[in-house]
This record gives C-alpha cells, structure tokens and sequence, in this order.
C-alpha cells in the first residue's frame, strides 16, 4: 500500500534529507538500490534528483544553489499570483459592496477621518480577545504613534491574547518599528515577520471585526464585520505569513556587498522594467530610499547601466540563475 507521501519542499521528510544528503556527497545514487521512489518521492518531484542520461539507473543532485533560486522564485510567483487576485476580488466586490450597503447594515461601515478611524480601531481593541493580526505596507510612525502603540497593544495583551504583524523588509532599519518590537520581545506573545510586499494596510481582531483602507489616501477605512469577509482577510494574512521571515532573523543575503532589499529592487527593475516611483509602491519604501538602494547597488556593481547591471546580478547568480547544467 502506498502511503500519501505530499508535503511542501521547504519541509523535506527525513528520508528525503537523508538521500540527498547522500546524492550529493557520493555525486549520484544508484535508483534502484536507494529506494528513492519509494522512500523520497518528493526529490523527484522536486527535481532535486534528476536521472542521468549518460548513466541510466542514476540520479545526480541538483546543487543546492540552483535549487534554491528556483523554489524562491516559484514561492515568489505563488505569492505575486495571491496579490494579484486578492487586489482582483477587492475591486470585483467594490461595486457589490456599495450597491448592498443597505442589506449589509452594520456588516461593512465606511469610517470617514483620520480621528473616527482610530476611536474605531481603539474600541476594537478594547473589547476584543483572541488574536490580533496587522499588515502594515510601511512604517510611517513617530515616537508618539510608538507610544500610543504600545499603550495599545498592552491593554490588549492583558486579557491573554496575540498579536501578529507583517510588515515589508525594509521596516527592520526604521528605529521607531525596533524599539516597539523590543518593548513586546520578552513577552512571546507579539510575533512579527517581514516580507517582500505585502497588500494593504489590514488590522484584523479576533474573528468579529477587520479594518482596511476605504481609499488610497487613507483618509477613509472600511469597518468590516461580515464573518466570510473576515474569514477571507484571515487566510490572506495566513499566506503570507508562511512566507515571512521572523523579525529579529537576519535576512539572507546573496552577496555580502548585495543586500536583500537591493535584490528586490533589482528584480523589479530589470525583469518588470518598473521605474523608481513603483518599485517604491512595490516595496514600501520612499522614491528617495529606492535611489539610495539603486546607488549603493551600482557602487557594489561598478555600473550604473541598468540592462548590464541586471546581466552582471545574473550572472553571479543573485537573480533567478541562468540555466547551467545540472550533473
């Protein structure tokens, strides 16, 4: 009997370690006598192990650098896909949300002003339990947001509850985010993860009531109270959070002169031939902050040409790598 063998490659069984651990000391296994197929199906699936041509009968492994960038990628376009329809189902319910509001009654409420917005926010968490959740596409606070934050968070923690917050990469630098993270760190009950990008601004309590912007100024918020769109801002909190890196992890760099943040400005240049203004939209970052990545990454690179920039990040394998055979 067959035993169901299904599990991401970023949580590889113990036999599927093992194997390839083998594969790449001794530079191939012989298929039939590892069992591979049977024990670690998963290495082929995820071409970590691929037949040899030349030698029937015989795996080689992929290096681990070429596999590496190709799982990211994959993860990275899996992600990019999530956006693009979570930002699609947004604007396709738009029109149905303002034509129901009357049916909706207090399910969805627009919250006009800056001031109506936070007493909203305030309540909610004052009677609110359970687990917190916040997206927060950049930083964008002063020491007294800080402290209003922590007085905030506190009152929060203290009737046993979570809370957990997604900001982008570049929020590790901003001293104002560290020292909030900082005041909750010993408490273990305030998880924060960063990623590339994230959707929107999102504050989510409990189960009963979410908040996101009502425009792109956000000048306006949309209170939401509705259990199935509660449900479905839950699960695209969750899915980007599987991919965040914890707060205080450091972030992996590709090149000790190359930064992660860099990186990602470099793809969004070269491969989607973004300009500096969306790569900041992108990222989360001022204009101003994206031209300071872009000159350290030219110092680094010795050009300030942006197509033989991209050829040279290539090339060192620092974007998503060239094709080179596999043994």
């Amino acid at each position: 009997m067959t035993t169901d063998h299904r599990h991401p490659v970023w949580e590889l069984c113990e036999a599927g370690k093992r194997l390839y651990s083998q594969a790449l000391l001794d530079d191939g296994l012989a298929r039939d006598e590892s069992d591979v197929d049977a024990l670690a199906p998963c290495l082929l699936e995820y071409a970590l192990l691929v037949p040899d041509e030349d030698e029937p009968g015989t795996l080689r492994p992929a290096m681990p650098r070429i596999a590496l960038h190709r799982h990211l990628r994959d993860l990275e376009n899996s992600i990019a896909v999530q956006h693009r329809h979570i930002g699609e189902l947004a604007d396709s319910f738009s029109p149905f949300l303002r034509m129901a509001t009357s049916r909706l009654g207090d399910s969805v409420i627009l919250l006009e002003g800056k001031r109506r917005i936070d007493e909203s926010i305030d309540a909610a968490m004052r009677t609110g339990s359970g687990e917190m959740l916040t997206m927060q596409p950049q930083s964008r606070r002063t020491q007294q947001d800080s402290a209003t934050g922590i007085a905030r968070m506190s009152d929060f923690l203290t009737r046993g509850s979570r809370i957990r917050t997604i900001y982008t990469h570049p929020t590790r630098d901003d001293p104002v985010i560290h020292d909030l993270q900082d005041h909750f760190r010993a408490g273990g009950r305030v998880e924060v993860r960063t990623v590339d990008e994230v959707i929107d601004r999102i504050i989510i309590v409990g189960t009963e009531v979410a908040f996101v912007p009502g425009n792109p100024e956000r000048t306006s918020a949309l209170e939401i109270r509705h259990p199935a769109l509660i449900m479905l801002l839950r699960s695209a909190f969750d899915r980007l959070w599987r991919y965040g890196r914890p707060y205080y992890d450091p972030l992996e760099t590709a090149h000790e002169k190359v930064s992660d943040i860099q990186l990602r400005i470099a793809r969004l240049m070269v491969f989607e031939g973004l300009q500096d203004k969306d790569i900041a939209a992108h990222v989360g970052v001022t204009v101003r902050t994206v031209a300071k990545h872009f000159a350290a990454l030219a110092d680094a690179l010795g050009t300030t040409n942006r197509g033989q920039m991209g050829y040279m990040l290539a090339k060192a394998g620092l974007l998503d790598p060239v094709d080179e055979p596999e043994r």
